[in-house]
């Protein structure tokens, strides 16, 4: 008798980076000023693919009040961290959602042979006459963080992507009205 692999149900699961792009292409309060990747497969180390997704108001917002309460509600999806807006006096620290996952493995197989060849080293205990055979086996998770950058408007996501940077500073007080705090809209 033949068996088949059953898949009748099974729904995949989405990546969160898919989650995160689905959900933002269908929010027409959201404009996504950038989406770039960095791809560092070959490498077991801490991220293997970055992505910084970067995302203004459709219609500018100012203070950080409003720009937290935008962020909150963009996805769906638990962010793994986040980055709060900040507003001080002479500026205003933007904020960010990080969204981290496994997206593979990279598995060693096979082992390492050490041959020490100069007499005068005297080898460790562990070397059966000079060489030593170490197993190299393993298996390292590839992970990819995902970045979602919110900036009030374009003209300040620009200059943050020129300037290489997710704080903004006046170096000046900054106020939009009387009691509200925040940016002077931009004049592009």
């Amino acid at each position: 008798m033949l068996t088949y692999p059953i898949s009748i149900g099974v729904e995949k699961l989405m990546s969160k980076l898919t989650v995160v792009r689905t959900e933002l292409a269908a929010n027409p309060a959201v404009s996504v000023v950038e989406d770039r990747q960095k791809n560092f497969m070959s490498a077991a180390g801490l991220w293997n693919h970055w992505v910084d997704i970067i995302v203004v108001p459709a219609h500018g917002l100012y203070t950080a009040e409003e720009l937290q309460k935008f962020m909150d509600g963009l996805v769906t999806i638990k962010p793994t961290q986040s980055d709060h807006f900040y507003q001080y006096d002479t500026g205003m620290a933007f904020g960010k959602l990080y969204f981290d996952e496994t997206i593979g493995t990279i598995v060693t197989t096979g082992t390492q042979t050490i041959t020490i060849t100069d007499p005068d080293v005297v080898a460790p205990d562990d070397y059966k006459e000079g060489v030593l055979t170490v197993d190299k086996s393993g298996t390292v998770d590839l992970r990819r963080r995902t970045l979602l950058w919110v900036y009030p408007d374009e003209h300040f996501a620009r200059r943050a992507i020129e300037q290489d940077t997710d704080v903004y500073d006046t170096r000046e007080p900054v106020t939009v009205g009387a009691r509200r705090r925040g940016f002077l809209r931009s004049r592009s």
